[in-house]
């Protein structure tokens, strides 16, 4: 039974998901405690580029010495162009199998990563919180937490989507599990060090955030960069909105010349 107040506690879960919303105010989306680890994709994307750049090269090269005529030349000069058109042959057979070998990364692969590294980041803000004494985990018999002692031994777990943290095995307490509290008021002033604050409701409804999302995407780019189902489906899925909102915020918040039907200007992608 708790034995404290809990109107003035946040639960550790609350204590997250208000965490992330400060640290990420326009990318959060409230998934972030449920992703699972998941490599960075940044590396292959670059090999996949190197690679498609390098492949571009050799292809034009070899059209450039097939439409050569060879007839006026030399035999030497001949033989120049040949033993390099068949090494621009092998490397492009070359290239295209490295390729093939290459992880295919979907776009829900680059999201998750995209998910897990803002959970981390959140994650790592709190601990360093709680260790620091800078914040308070209340446990359900009132008592503090005894975070800086307790991190130190490896059966210590914290589960923020179930507001729960597993002490060790030799804690000062009979109980190993306990729904974990922070004080409203301390997180109040801990919080103080972001700039900005969280307002329940509107600011941070699905409506709002799919919006600020794509007031940022508009920043970023000049023209068009993707034709409009793309941005669409973008909302939809990252915010979980229905077709019909996605529909209606876009003419409110894209300019003119994004509603202008035809294809994105391909120079303008980032």
């Amino acid at each position: 039974m708790l034995q404290f107040d809990i109107t003035q506690f946040y639960s550790l879960y609350e204590v997250f998901e208000r965490t992330g919303k400060l640290m990420f105010p326009e990318d959060w989306t409230g998934r972030e405690i449920w992703s699972r680890p998941v490599d960075d994709p940044s590396s292959v994307i670059r090999e996949r580029e190197d690679l498609s750049t390098k492949l571009s090269f050799a292809i034009r090269r070899k059209a450039e010495i097939d439409a050569l005529d060879l007839r006026d030349l030399t035999q030497a000069v001949q033989t120049v162009f040949q033993n390099e058109w068949g090494a621009v042959y092998a490397e492009i057979n070359e290239l295209k199998e490295k390729l093939a070998k290459l992880p295919n990364l979907s776009d829900a692969h680059i999201s998750d990563h995209e998910l897990f590294t803002r959970r981390r980041e959140a994650e790592e803000g709190l601990w360093e919180a709680f260790s620091s004494n800078s914040m308070l985990v209340v446990l359900k018999n009132g008592n503090g937490a005894n975070w800086s002692a307790w991190s130190k031994q490896p059966s210590f777990k914290v589960y923020y989507c179930l507001s729960m943290i597993k002490m060790p095995s030799q804690s000062e307490y009979e109980f190993r599990r306990s729904p974990a509290f922070v004080s409203k008021k301390e997180f109040g002033l801990w919080s103080k060090r972001f700039d900005g604050e969280i307002h329940d409701g509107e600011k941070y409804s699905p409506e709002h955030k799919a919006r600020l999302w794509l007031e940022k995407k508009v920043g970023e780019h000049g023209n068009k960069p993707y034709t409009k189902p793309f941005f669409i489906d973008e909302m939809i899925s990252k915010f979980g909105i229905s077709k019909r909102l996605a529909e209606r915020i876009w003419p409110e918040v894209v300019p003119g010349s994004w509603s202008t039907p035809g294809p994105p200007n391909p120079n303008n992608k980032k």
